[in-house]
Formats: C-alpha cells, structure tokens, sequence
C-alpha cells in the first residue's frame, strides 16, 4: 500500500484549529462551521472533537460531510448488511454495544468516529490509508486491498477538504476587509 499526505496543512499550522482555540475568535469559527452544517451543535460537536483527536477540522467536516452531508440521524445499511449510523456512519459491526441515543448524539457520534480515523492515522502512518480502512475496514483493505469505490471515497473527502478549507480562507478574508 502507498502512502500519501492528503493534507498540505499540518495541524500545527491549521488555521482553523489556530482560531478556534482561541478565546477572542472562537465564536466566529463556530458561527461559520454552523451555517455550512445547519447546526450550531453538529459544528460545536466536530470542533471540539477534532480539537481533542488533534485532526484537522476541515479533515473531521469533509469526512462528516461525505458520510452523512451532516445529518445527526443518517442511516444506511452497507453491502454485508450492517448498519452505519449517525454523522460518522458508524458501523453496527464494531459500534453494535453503544445505545440509540448515543449513536445518534452529534457529539458522542463526533467522538467516536474521529477518535476511529484518528486511531488508522496513528496505525498507518498516513491518511490516506486511515480514510481506506475507515471507509472499508481494515480486514477488507488487509485482506484484499482498496476497493475502487473506496479510491472515489477518498476522493470525495479530499476535495471537500480543499473546498472546505478554501470557503475557510476566502470567509476570513472577507470578514478581515469588513473591518477597514
């Protein structure tokens, strides 16, 4: 398997974890993370958790994106039959013990699944590999390599990514021209 960085900012220099953390900008983190989820609790919910797995927030909200286009209550049911559930679509397989009620909480559901990505990046060594065995299980990749709709997964998350981080940008410029 290849290893490749899909990120070209390292969360040291991550300008939105840099403003959300601090005290006299945070709001205005959340109040752009809350108009592009359509809710201050799903944008609050992956912040906080991106801030305590050390992900990159535009990493967390691609991922929740491509999962469950931020939907709290998303429900799917995968090829082998399990159900994935919630904005990380967290798999019943390995997810099965935790409640209804926690599975669909933003928060409890943000924790877990980028305390699940979090865990393949520090056992690959790469994000991409972290997002193959997030999207089609680590037995599935080990086993029998990257499926292509996984490459297209991958595909989709990077690209919200660099819109993610684009639109990110672009906001905190036209916020900063505001106030000449």
């Amino acid at each position: 398997m290849f290893s490749i960085n899909i990120g070209n900012i390292n969360n040291y220099d991550d300008p939105i974890l840099k403003l959300y953390t601090n005290p006299k900008t945070k709001n205005e983190v959340l109040d752009f993370f809350s108009a592009i989820t359509n809710s201050e609790r799903v944008a609050r919910a992956i912040l906080d958790n991106a801030v305590a797995h050390n992900m990159r927030p535009s990493l967390a909200f691609a991922v929740a994106y491509v999962e469950s286009r931020y939907n709290p209550r998303a429900r799917s049911t995968n090829r082998t039959g399990t159900l994935n559930s919630g904005l990380f679509q967290l798999n019943s397989s390995v997810y099965g013990k935790i409640s209804e009620k926690s599975i669909y909480d933003p928060y409890q559901n943000a924790r877990l699944g980028i305390g699940h990505l979090q865990e393949y990046i520090n056992l690959n060594g790469d994000e991409f590999s972290a997002l193959a065995a997030y999207n089609a299980g680590i037995t599935r990749i080990s086993e029998k390599g990257i499926p292509g709709v996984t490459f297209r997964y991958i595909s989709e998350v990077s690209i919200m990514e660099h819109k993610i981080m684009n639109f990110f940008i672009a906001s905190i410029a036209l916020s900063e021209s505001m106030k000449l």
